[in-house]
């Protein structure tokens, strides 16, 4: 379970520094999650507690 944790974390983390998208405090990253990196990332906005599941598309238009 700490593993997992520490994954969650880290995912957050280089979304939030690399690619410099909104993501708020204890928000759950599914590394399987394809979030629009290319295109426009910092158009992204996630909120606080929120889950984001593997195998969903999230673009910015």
């Amino acid at each position: 379970m700490q593993i997992y944790l520490l994954f969650r974390a880290f995912t957050a983390w280089k979304y939030r520094t690399i690619y410099h998208m909104d993501i708020g405090q204890n928000t759950g990253i599914n590394r399987k999650a394809k979030l629009d990196k290319n295109i426009y990332p910092e158009g992204i906005h996630i909120g606080d507690n929120c889950n984001i599941l593997g195998g969903g598309n999230y673009f910015v238009s």
